[in-house]
C-alpha cells in the first residue's frame, strides 16, 4: 500500500527522525545530516518559500544567559510574533561564539514538523523574555508554533544566519530610549548664550511661558543666564534674582526718564534710554552685580543687552496707555463730552484750548491761566499721587522748585504735565465724530502733540520763570490736597461725640 502522505513515507525511510539511536550526550551529533537527500531538498525549498522578509522586529537589549552579546540577536518573523505561547527570547550568535547546548536537542522532530512549520526562520534562544500576547484576531496554531532546533541545511538554528537574514538585521532600525528633558543653564562668563540655547526646554511642555528659577549661590550658579519664553522674550519673574533686581530698578529709572525728560523718544534714543537705565541700575546695586554690569557695558553682547533692555522698554507703552485710560474718564466729566458734540470738540482741540481754566461748555475760559484746568490736576493726582507707594513718595526729589529760595513750594515736573495734557488731547479727540470711538495711544501718532506741550512749557519757563513756578506749584497743591485721605480736613471738623447724649444711656 502506498503511503498516505509524504510525511509518512519519510518517517518510514528515516526512522532516525523518530528519535531512534539518538545520542543526547553527543553535542556534535546532527540528525539532519543523516536525513535522506530528498528530505533535505524539500526542507530547503520550504525554507526559501516561507521566509517573509517584510517582517523584522527590533531585538531586546538584554544579554542572553549563554553570554553571547545582545547585539548579535536577530529579529523574529511575523510568525513568532503571532504565536507567543511557545516563544522565548530570540538569539542568534555568530558561529563559533557558543557551543550548542545539549538541552536544545532533547528530542529530534518528526518529519511532519519539518514539512509543516517555518521554524527554520524562528531561532530559539536560551535566554528569557516577557511572553508577548497574540495580536487580536490571530489564532494559535500548534503546528506552526511547535519549537524545532533544526534548520533546512541540517545545522542547528542558532548556528546559521543566511545572507538575507544578515541583510535584514543590518537594515532593521534600532530605537533608543525616550528623550529626556534638556536643561541648558550653564555657560562660560566670557560669552553669553544666544536666545535658542539660553532657554530651558522640556520636551512635551513647549507652551510654558513661566519658567521659574530659584536663585541659589552654589557652585556653578550663573546669575547672567536668561530664560526666554516661547515668544523669544524675557518674563521678569522667570529670571534669576539678580536679573530681576536689575530689571526692576531699570524700570523705575525708565519711568523717571519718560515722565520728566521725554515721554516719546525716537526708536534709537529709546533703546539707549533703557540700556542706560539698566547700566545705572547694575552700578547702584553694588559689586555683586558686576558680571551683569560687564555684559551690559560690552558692545559685543548685543543679545544680552537687548534682551534685558526689552523688559523696561515694554513698560513705556504700558505707562502711557494707563495714563490715557485714566484721563478718558476725567475728560467726560470735566469737559462735558456727550453725543453730537463734534463742533465743541473741534473748538477744544483748536490751539490746545483745553489746557486753560474755566467752563468750556459755557465758553467761559480764562486764557490767563494755562494748565490750570481741573482735569489736568485730577489726572496727575490719580496717576502719580495715589497709592501707598506712589510716584511722589518714591521720588520726592523730582518735585522740587525751580525758583531759588522757595524750597517749601514744590512743583510738578514740566514733562509730567506735557504727558498728561497729551493724554487729555487724545481722549477729547476720540469724540471728534460726535460719538466716542476709542483709538490707540501710540507714540508715533501723539509724539507731535507731546512736543507742542513741552515746547510751550519750556517757553513759559524761560520767559516767565515766576509765573511758571506758580502754575506748577498750583498743580502740585491741587493734586496733593486730596491724597491725604482727608486727615487734615477731618481734624478741623466737629466730632460726633459732641452731638451724643450719653447721659440718657446711664
Amino acid at each position: 500500500m502506498a503511503p498516505r502522505s509524504l510525511a509518512e513515507a519519510l518517517q518510514s525511510e528515516a526512522p532516525l527522525f523518530q528519535g531512534h539511536h539518538y545520542d543526547s550526550g553527543d553535542e556534535e551529533y546532527d540528525p539532519v545530516l543523516h536525513a535522506p537527500p530528498k528530505m533535505r531538498r524539500k526542507s530547503r525549498s520550504v525554507s526559501t518559500s516561507s521566509y517573509d522578509s517584510g517582517h523584522v522586529s527590533v531585538p531586546d537589549d538584554e544579554a542572553s544567559e549563554d553570554g553571547v552579546p545582545s547585539s548579535t540577536s536577530r529579529r523574529s518573523s511575523v510568525h513568532s510574533a503571532g504565536f507567543p505561547e511557545d516563544r522565548s527570547d530570540l538569539h542568534d550568535p555568530v558561529p563559533g561564539l557558543a557551543k550548542t547546548s545539549s538541552s536544545s536537542f532533547k528530542k529530534a522532530p518528526h518529519a511532519v514538523d519539518l514539512l509543516e512549520t517555518d521554524d527554520h526562520v524562528i531561532k530559539k534562544a536560551v535566554g528569557k523574555s516577557k511572553q508577548p500576547t497574540n495580536p487580536k484576531g490571530w489564532d494559535s496554531s500548534p503546528a506552526l508554533s511547535a519549537p524545532s532546533g533544526f534548520t533546512a541545511g541540517g545545522v542547528p538554528a542558532f548556528k546559521l544566519m543566511s545572507k538575507r537574514e544578515q541583510a535584514h538585521r543590518k537594515e532593521a532600525p534600532t530605537w533608543g530610549g525616550p528623550p529626556e528633558a534638556i536643561e541648558v543653564l550653564n555657560r562660560t562668563p566670557a560669552t553669553h548664550r544666544n536666545r535658542r540655547d539660553s532657554s530651558v526646554v522640556s520636551q512635551g511642555h513647549g507652551n510654558n511661558d513661566n519658567i521659574n528659577f530659584d536663585a541659589t549661590t552654589g557652585e556653578g550658579y550663573d546669575m547672567t543666564v536668561l530664560a526666554y519664553n516661547t515668544r523669544g522674550k524675557l518674563n521678569l519673574m522667570s529670571q534669576t534674582a539678580e536679573i530681576q533686581a536689575v530689571a526692576r530698578s531699570a524700570i523705575d529709572k525708565t519711568y523717571v526718564s519718560i515722565i520728566t525728560v521725554n515721554a516719546y523718544p525716537d526708536l534709537g534714543k529709546r533703546k539707549q534710554v533703557v540700556l542706560d537705565a539698566c547700566v545705572r541700575a547694575a552700578e547702584e546695586l553694588g559689586p555683586r552685580y558686576q558680571r551683569i554690569l560687564d555684559l551690559l557695558q560690552d558692545d559685543t553682547q548685543t543679545e544680552f543687552r537687548k534682551a534685558v533692555g526689552d523688559i523696561p522698554d515694554g513698560r513705556i507703552s504700558t505707562l502711557r496707555r494707563d495714563i490715557k485710560t485714566i484721563a478718558s474718564g476725567h475728560c467726560v466729566g470735566h469737559y462735558g463730552l456727550r453725543q453730537d458734540c463734534e463742533t465743541y470738540v473741534t473748538n477744544l482741540l483748536d490751539a490746545q484750548r483745553y489746557v486753560f481754566a474755566g467752563e468750556h461748555v459755557a465758553d467761559r475760559v480764562n486764557y490767563k491761566l494755562p494748565w490750570r484746568q481741573h482735569a489736568i490736576a485730577a489726572v496727575i493726582r490719580q496717576v502719580f499721587f495715589t497709592g501707598k507707594n506712589n510716584f511722589v513718595n518714591s521720588h520726592p526729589c523730582l518735585f522740587c522748585t525751580t525758583i531759588e529760595g522757595l524750597d517749601d513750594q514744590p512743583e510738578v515736573p514740566a514733562g509730567m504735565v506735557a504727558l498728561v495734557c497729551t493724554a487729555i488731547h487724545a481722549c477729547i479727540a476720540e469724540w471728534s465724530t460726535g460719538k466716542h470711538v476709542e483709538e490707540e495711544f501710540s507714540g508715533s501718532e501723539w509724539a507731535g502733540t507731546y512736543r507742542i506741550h513741552k515746547m510751550m512749557l519750556d517757553h513759559v519757563r524761560e520767559k516767565e520763570p515766576l509765573f511758571f513756578h506758580e502754575t506748577m506749584h498750583y498743580i502740585y497743591k491741587q493734586a496733593d490736597s486730596s491724597t491725604r485721605n482727608g486727615s487734615s480736613a477731618e481734624s478741623k471738623q466737629p466730632n460726633a461725640l459732641a452731638l451724643m447724649d450719653l447721659s440718657a444711656l446711664a
